[in-house]
């Protein structure tokens, strides 16, 4: 088998642009991957927290918003569990620290109204309000001071006459509110 090369020796010099181009993305991908491991690049959560064992009391609803209370602390537990740093005792005695939320306001506000019918509603806005605070369960020293987290959702009315009924919406808020309390409980530091 015998190799012929063009009269002007075009494949010469495609093999030798396609090596130096390979050449010169090889060292790249290499420089690249060696500064990437010399920063320490980690993935998942980033840090130790100062409390390995956390307790969640029962979320208390000062709030008219119905089951928001047990839907809440269902959600809080949840989202704190997808985090690996941190485990749930169950009792207070054996936690490092304490998180106390409390749901104190509830709106429902009209978004959409019917065009038959101005008085009627066709959509909500869910808003839901709570409060939480993080301390030190041996200290008693204040985490994370009283601090005001709030979420939304949207809902849309069955029919004419009634009002929203269904427990999606209040979920969806609870779910939310959740995601949003133990991502800033997981940032705090000592």
């Amino acid at each position: 088998m015998s190799h012929t090369r063009k009269a002007n020796g075009s494949s010469y010099r495609w093999a030798s642009f396609t090596s130096l181009y390979f050449r010169f993305f090889g060292i790249t991908f290499l420089l690249f991957f060696s500064v990437l491991g010399g920063c320490r690049y980690a993935l998942g959560p980033a840090g130790k927290l100062s409390f390995d064992r956390l307790y969640v009391r029962v979320v208390h609803n000062d709030s008219l918003a119905p089951q928001a209370g047990p839907l809440l602390s269902r959600a809080l537990r949840e989202e704190i569990l997808r985090d690996v740093r941190t485990r749930l005792v169950n009792s207070p005695e054996d936690a490092d620290a304490i998180l106390t939320v409390r749901l104190i306001d509830y709106d429902q506000i009209p978004e959409a109204y019917r065009s038959d019918d101005t008085a009627l509603a066709a959509s909500f806005r869910l808003r839901l309000f709570a409060l939480a605070h993080l301390n030190s369960s041996p200290s008693g020293k204040s985490l994370l001071k009283e601090t005001l987290f709030n979420s939304n959702a949207s809902t849309i009315a069955s029919s004419q006459t009634s009002t929203p009924v269904s427990r999606q919406p209040m979920m969806t808020t609870s779910r939310s509110l959740a995601r949003q309390i133990a991502a800033f409980v997981n940032l705090t530091e000592w």
